[in-house]
């Protein structure tokens, strides 16, 4: 496949990689367990599915948060991403396609979610669990539309994702999902401006939905990318937005799980 290269695990953390079979494509997920002694929750409160950003789920950055996301949290947690399995993209312009007719209409991008959650269902070890979605950037936008979709998510969290999407949900759309959704934003991120914020909590609103909007001041666009350093501009490092964020998505666990 031009453009693309074979998958190489570079994370430094101790996970199971798993391969994702979903309709007539297969995935690659990685499993990472809460630890009861080093974590803040007792483990496997919840399953998480994470979608990093459009780098991929083989790289360190996405195995770092997955990691600290499910000690954190106590929770299972498979990380996935959309491109299928053996290949990640090798640079951002291989993935824009897919993340433009994402934004542009998301019914395809959609069915390719819920058949690929289906998937991940077959790999919990407690399929019982609350389900909670978690992404970031493009991750995020992929979370949220999951969620739209009704994948038997409770609970959605984007950091740094867009938030609106061109199929709202509508009052009606409440029977099929039955998410609560919450945006961690950068109040510093160009990117995302306070229009789509406000666009979403309209959507929101309209559909009936339980959403939450935190804002962290001085944080960029990217800023759970400990590797990016202070970045540009534009995106960059936030630690405290950064740990808030899993923090808040730990609180979201145990209130949903007690």
């Amino acid at each position: 496949m031009s453009g693309w290269h074979e998958v190489k695990d570079h994370s430094e953390t101790k996970t199971a990689a798993l391969v994702v079979e979903a309709g007539r494509r297969a995935y690659h997920a990685f499993r990472f367990n809460g630890d009861a002694e080093g974590g803040l929750l007792p483990a496997n409160r919840a399953n998480i599915i994470m979608f990093p950003d459009w780098s991929g789920a083989t790289t360190q950055s996405a195995h770092r948060l997955a990691q600290e996301y499910a000690q954190t949290c106590g929770a299972e947690l498979l990380l996935t991403d959309v491109y299928g399995a053996g290949f990640a993209p090798v640079s951002y312009d291989q993935v824009d396609p897919i993340i433009q007719d994402t934004v542009v209409d998301p019914t395809g991008m959609r069915e390719t979610l819920l058949g690929l959650i289906g998937g991940l269902a077959q790999h919990w070890s407690n399929p019982n669990l609350p389900t909670i979605a978690v992404g970031f950037c493009f991750g995020g936008t992929l979370a949220f539309e999951a969620a739209r979709a009704g994948g038997r998510i409770l609970a959605v969290l984007s950091a740094h994702g867009m938030p609106t999407t061109t199929r709202p949900l509508r009052r009606g759309d409440r029977s099929k999902c039955q998410a609560e959704f919450v945006m961690c934003q950068g109040a510093a991120d160009p990117f995302i401006p306070n229009s789509e914020l406000l666009s979403f909590e309209r959507e929101m609103d309209a559909a009936g939905q339980t959403w939450t909007v935190v804002k962290f001041s001085g944080a960029k666009h990217s800023f759970t990318r400990a590797d990016l350093g202070k970045g540009n501009y534009a995106m960059g490092y936030n630690q405290r937005a950064d740990t808030e964020t899993r923090l808040i998505c730990r609180n979201l666990i145990e209130r949903l799980s007690s």
